[in-house]
């Protein structure tokens, strides 16, 4: 466990691939930022994307420097609406 409620593999590519141990500092980052999110609204959040290696990325159309590349982004899955998820 990164955090009290997230997993490194939270954080691989949805193709399997692993976060590279280069980028495991913006992993943590990442995740200590998540959990405060978490903590804050008290419900689950599902990272749906996290990190994605360049062909990855490219074969979604993901931008071409997108932070996702870096570990420094995550798409997440939450009861909240984006609007609400915003205010916190």
């Amino acid at each position: 466990m990164i955090t009290k409620n997230f997993k490194a593999s939270e954080f691989d590519c949805n193709d399997g691939t692993k976060v590279p141990y280069s980028l495991t500092p913006y992993m943590v980052e990442l995740a200590e930022a998540l959990q405060v999110i978490r903590d804050e609204i008290d419900m689950p959040i599902k990272i749906n994307s996290a990190y994605r290696p360049a062909r990855y990325n490219a074969s979604i159309g993901g931008a071409k420097h997108s932070l996702h590349l870096l570990c420094k982004a995550s798409d997440l899955i939450t009861d909240l609406k984006p609007k609400e998820l915003k205010k916190v």
